[in-house]
């Protein structure tokens, strides 16, 4: 299905927004500090800093890297 074919059966129209808070997409995906909410932050350094394999604490709870996936570890 065609990006305008959805558009013409929702009647949803893309409109352009202007950003006017100095926050950047890009820069937040290029490791840009301070453009999210702190949780946000909390986990986009843990993602970064902990590979496949290692296990730490992310927002209060253990949690365990494994196969690219955050597991809970259990209470």
């Amino acid at each position: 299905m065609l990006l305008h074919d959805i558009y013409d059966e929702t009647g949803v129209k893309p409109y352009i927004v202007l950003r006017r808070d100095n926050i950047s997409g890009t820069a937040i995906r290029k490791g840009a500090q301070g453009m999210t909410m702190p949780k946000v932050t909390e986990v986009l350094n843990f993602l970064t800093t902990f590979k496949d394999g290692h296990s730490g604490i992310l927002l209060g709870k253990k949690v365990n890297i494994i196969n690219n996936r955050l597991e809970v570890v259990d209470d």
